[in-house]
């Protein structure tokens, strides 16, 4: 049972590997928009867990998928 995981796990990590090259080398691929839109929210989350200690003001939270809690409407 152990070796069939274990060949079933190589197999998806090998799928998931080929999957992320094809979109990393493909021409159509907006990768340098993706990497800066990653690390502007890793540098916010950052600055939010940093902000107890550092004394500025949290950044702004991002969305949460278009609902909108104080009308009720919503998705």
């Amino acid at each position: 049972m152990n070796q069939l995981v274990n060949s079933v796990t190589v197999l998806l990590s090998a799928i998931v590997g080929v999957a992320i090259l094809s979109v990393i080398l493909s021409k159509n691929s907006q990768t340098a928009t993706v990497i800066q839109a990653g690390t502007t929210g890793f540098g916010s989350l950052l600055k939010d867990a940093e902000s107890p200690v550092s004394g500025s003001s949290l950044s702004s939270l991002p969305s949460l998928g278009g609902m909108d809690y104080g009308t009720g409407t919503g998705w």
